[in-house]
């Protein structure tokens, strides 16, 4: 069988990362063409490829050898982009969040629906082994009836972020805390309600901006259940991811803290070695998830989380943005309406 065409969207970052999940899944897929406003970025990610590169989707689309779309660009272009993927029949798999506003996300899902088009949507934690496993024990009843949810998200530094990033991210529970939002919903259920706090710890100038780098949100389940996830746009000691899913029959505890296996122990204290990283961090569940749609395509059959999944997790992180903002409790049923 020869291998799946991909088309990657997005030169940038998040871009790479895809590109180089799928040239690590070979001989199963390749990227066949890479899209970018830049020429030069699509020029230099197509020669690293041996791909051809285009600044507009559309040359990509017409291309027989294009069988699926990687979108990477930036949330506010994803609307845009996967609408026209689903107007050519060709499935895609859109990096978090789905779209910048909750319009947008329907929009999508209605051009999906129109098409009868296979999607994805890249929360890649639920692809990490220690997160999949998790999810497994909860399914099977051995942490007993789901009490505390906590999470944890922390960058290893901001400094490469741009304003102009900051202001089109949506803010940093939309960007940073959707990703445990997610996980809040995946493990315990749809939440009802939502508050949150934060300011401008790291960097004061966002406030300026009415933008955040720190922030706690508190989530309260239908099941009667609670939550909180706290968040941050930069720390000292690098890369920090952690979750806890807490039961009547047990907890479920997931964090990585070192690379490798040595610690030094000196006069000063035990020393070793940290991820500095999310791509670090996550190389195994970005790579898992890569393969997970690859199948999926292949196959013809459908792949979670898909638009509407990811609709909801959207929903919920905009609610808890919206709480932070205002500083009110949100419920979150009637924030932004249903599908």
């Amino acid at each position: 069988m020869k291998p799946l065409g991909i088309a990657i969207v997005g030169a940038g970052r998040m871009g790479w990362i895809f590109a180089r999940a799928i040239a690590a899944l070979q001989p199963q897929a390749r990227v066949t063409w890479v899209v970018s406003r830049s020429q030069a970025s699509a020029e230099k990610m197509g020669l690293h490829f041996a791909c051809q590169f285009a600044t507009t989707l559309e040359d990509a689309l017409k291309d027989s050898a294009v069988d699926a779309v990687v979108i990477a660009a930036a949330t506010p272009a994803h609307a845009e982009l996967a609408i026209q993927c689903a107007k050519a029949k060709k499935p895609f798999f859109i990096e978090k969040p789905i779209a910048d506003t909750l319009e947008n996300g329907r929009k999508i899902i209605q051009a999906v629906k129109e098409n009868n088009v296979l999607n994805m949507v890249g929360f890649h934690r639920r692809f990490d082994p220690a997160y999949s496993q998790a999810k497994q024990q909860i399914e099977k009843g051995e942490l007993g009836k789901l009490e505390i949810f906590r999470s944890i998200s922390r960058d290893a530094d901001m400094g490469s972020s741009s304003l102009e990033f900051h202001l089109s991210s949506g803010g940093l529970i939309v960007d940073l805390g959707v990703h445990d939002m997610d996980l809040a919903r995946w493990y315990m259920g749809e939440v009802l309600e939502v508050q949150a706090l934060g300011g401008a710890l790291t960097d004061p100038s966002l406030t300026q901006h009415n933008l955040h780098d720190t922030a706690v949100a508190i989530l309260r389940f239908a099941s009667g259940a609670f939550g909180t996830i706290e968040m941050a746009r930069s720390t000292a000691y690098g890369h920090e991811v952690r979750s806890e899913i807490l039961g009547s029959k047990g907890k479920c505890s997931i964090e990585r803290d070192q690379r490798g296996d040595l610690k030094t122990y000196t006069s000063s204290g035990a020393h070793y070695d940290r991820p500095r990283g999310f791509e670090e961090r996550f190389a195994a569940a970005y790579q898992a998830e890569m393969s997970a749609f690859i199948q999926g395509v292949s196959s013809q059959q459908a792949m979670m989380p898909d638009a509407t999944d990811a609709w909801y997790s959207l929903r919920l992180a905009m609610a808890a943005q919206e709480a932070l903002s205002t500083g009110k409790t949100v419920q979150v049923n009637s924030y932004g309406g249903n599908l």
